[in-house]
């Protein structure tokens, strides 16, 4: 795994102007998985992972609601 490519869920929250429980409750919900969980559950976030959530934030601003 090579740093650059990945974000830990932190980084990954920040990145995308958010809070790390939204990115945790999309993983919840099935909405947004991570591309990559260590043997340690820990989860880690690619750029494309950011491209699906500028969507999903897109369709919550337009009263899309995500199940």
């Amino acid at each position: 795994m090579n740093s650059d490519e990945f974000y830990t869920t932190g980084e990954f929250a920040k990145k995308a102007g958010v809070t790390i429980r939204t990115i945790r409750y999309y993983d919840s919900k099935g909405i947004l998985k991570p591309s990559y969980t260590n043997n340690l559950g820990y989860r880690y976030y690619s750029d494309e992972d950011f491209i699906k959530l500028k969507k999903n934030l897109s369709f919550k601003v337009l009263g899309i609601i995500l199940r």
